[in-house]
């Protein structure tokens, strides 16, 4: 079944027409106040591989046509799964970042949902730019700290036995 695109609503069309001066103003205004998104979502094992790029293009067009902005798409290919998904034990993998509006979010859920070559979808909004690791330090055990290795490090008191 092809990947559903639905028109907006009455109730998004008023909302637009209330708040934004205009029905349907989905420009993107030059990135403000678009948020990063990450979305993997596993496409059944039964699609065919030309199909499959038809699927992300779909979504793609699906996240552009609302005024989203695709920064990347990574395929990872097929992969078995940990446990079962319906009848199927692995699935095709793709990871998307892209930056959009916060409404479009459950929108693209909501068409994600019903769409039927789709087995599973995570949406998760990402920070960004991710902030560095620090290196943590480590104790050394066993130099001076009265633990040592063989026990972990925890002093033992062997004077109460």
């Amino acid at each position: 079944m092809p990947f559903l695109l639905r028109a907006p609503s009455l109730v998004e069309t008023a909302h637009d027409l209330c708040y934004n001066g205009s029905t349907l103003n989905r420009s993107n205004k030059g990135g403000e106040g678009l948020r990063d998104y990450e979305l993997v979502f596993i496409i059944s094992p039964e699609v065919d591989d030309d199909k499959i790029s038809a699927t992300v293009e779909r979504v793609t067009q699906f996240i552009t046509q609302r005024g989203g902005v695709v920064a990347q798409i990574d395929h990872w290919g097929k992969r078995k799964f940990a446990y079962p998904i319906g009848h199927f034990k692995e699935g095709n993998y793709v990871l998307a970042q892209f930056k959009s509006e916060p409404g479009m979010a459950k929108e693209l859920e909501d068409s994600l949902r019903i769409a039927e070559d789709i087995l599973r979808h995570l949406l998760v909004r990402s920070e960004g730019q991710k902030k560095k690791a620090v290196p943590v330090e480590t104790p050394s055990y066993g130099q001076g700290d009265g633990g040592s290795a063989e026990n972990g490090g925890i002093e033992q008191d062997n004077d109460n036995r």
